[in-house]
């Protein structure tokens, strides 16, 4: 998670600046994807400041076994 952690930071600044960034997490073939966001979100989560917290996320579709969700 070290490649995470100017990410971690940056992220951390803009939403204390009231900020609300997004951002996409990509892997060659996105498999791990999902569990890279969960560790991202978990560390960002504890390196707010005490008055900033964010909200639990849903787990996520494919870690749920569910299908691929249709978009029509």
């Amino acid at each position: 998670m070290a490649f995470f952690k100017p990410w971690e930071k940056k992220l951390a600044q803009w939403i204390e600046q009231g900020k609300q960034p997004y951002l996409m997490i990509h892997t060659p073939d996105n498999v791990e994807a999902p569990e890279l966001a969960i560790k991202l979100y978990k560390a960002l989560k504890a390196s707010l400041a005490g008055n900033i917290t964010l909200s639990d996320k849903p787990t996520f579709p494919c870690l749920r076994d569910d299908h691929q969700i249709s978009m029509f």
